[in-house]
C-alpha cells in the first residue's frame, strides 16, 4: 500500500473517530471539535503537497540526467565496442560520465532518487565498467573520491 493510501486511511479513521466521539458526548466542545478537524485536515494536505513537490523534484532531476546520458550513450557505447567516439576525446566522455554518475549517486544518497532507479543506474554503470578504458580512468580518479561525492568507493567492488 503506498503512503497515501496509508495517510488517506488514518486522516478518515481520525475524522470517523471524531464523529463518534462527539455524537457520544454532549458536552464536547465544538470549537475544540472543529480547531482538531482542522489541525488534522491541514496536516493531510501538507503532506500530500510534500509529497507532490518531491515527485517534481525526483522528476526534474530523472529528467536532467537521462537528457545528459542520452547525449554521452552513443560515445559511451563506442568506447565499449573498441571505437573511437565521434565528438569528444574517450577521456573526455568519460569524465562527463563519471561526473554524472557522482551527481546521480550525490542525490540517491540525499533521499530524492528511489532505490529502484539507483539500483537500475547501478546496472547500467556496471555495464560501462566491462570497458577496461572507462574502469580504468574510474579507478585513477579513486584517489580524488571526495570530489565524487564518495561514489567510486561506493562501487568499489565493480572496480576491482
Amino acid at each position: 500500500m503506498n503512503r497515501f493510501k496509508v495517510v488517506t486511511f488514518v486522516v478518515t479513521f481520525l475524522f470517523v473517530l471524531l464523529i463518534i466521539i462527539s455524537t457520544r458526548n454532549t458536552s464536547i466542545n465544538y470549537g475544540s471539535l472543529i480547531t482538531t478537524s482542522a489541525a488534522i485536515a491541514t496536516i493531510y494536505f501538507g503532506l500530500i503537497k510534500y509529497w507532490v513537490d518531491e515527485d517534481l523534484i525526483f522528476k526534474s532531476l530523472f529528467e536532467s540526467f537521462n537528457k545528459r546520458f542520452d547525449e554521452l550513450n552513443k560515445d559511451l557505447n563506442a568506447i565499449v565496442n573498441g571505437q573511437k567516439p565521434v565528438d569528444k576525446t574517450e577521456q573526455e566522455i568519460v569524465q562527463d560520465y563519471l561526473n554524472l554518475c557522482s551527481e546521480e549517486y550525490y542525490w540517491f544518497k540525499k533521499g530524492r532518487i528511489p532505490k529502484i532507479v539507483w539500483q537500475s543506474w547501478l546496472n547500467g554503470i556496471g555495464y560501462y565498467l566491462s570497458s577496461d578504458i572507462i574502469k580504468s580512468y574510474f579507478k585513477e580518479q579513486l584517489e580524488w573520491d571526495k570530489s565524487y561525492y564518495g561514489f567510486l568507493n561506493s562501487i568499489i567492488r565493480k572496480l576491482k
